[in-house]
């Protein structure tokens, strides 16, 4: 156990590199897939298995996740602020990484 964590958050973090649909989308704009954040690949490298909890979620169950690892949660639906606060609430794991300078969530320029 503890080996299953759940990625919450408005940036691409997991990538759209295993996506052939997407990666084909982003060809046809001129834009190149984005790989998945270099920790998220250490801590899969590690044996962690890694998910990505869909931001419109309505529940976060701890019989999916052992751990919630909150990734700069911008503009989330407020249904899915209220699973994220049930689940700390019942005591689920929690690591909440916040930028306010995020090079990542800054509009293009």
């Amino acid at each position: 156990g503890g080996k299953r964590i759940g990625v919450l958050s408005s940036l691409e973090v997991m990538g759209t590199g295993d996506n052939p649909y997407l990666a084909q989308m982003l060809a046809a704009q001129g834009k190149q897939p984005q790989q998945k954040w270099t920790v998220l690949r250490l801590l899969e490298e590690q044996g962690y298995e890694l998910s990505a909890i869909d931001p419109d979620a309505e529940e976060i169950s701890s019989a999916d996740y052992d751990l919630v690892l909150v990734i700069h949660p911008k503009n989330l639906p407020k249904k899915t602020l209220f699973a994220l606060d049930s689940w700390v609430v019942r005591g689920g794991n929690t690591l909440v990484l916040l930028d306010p300078y995020s090079i990542d969530d800054q509009a293009p320029q």
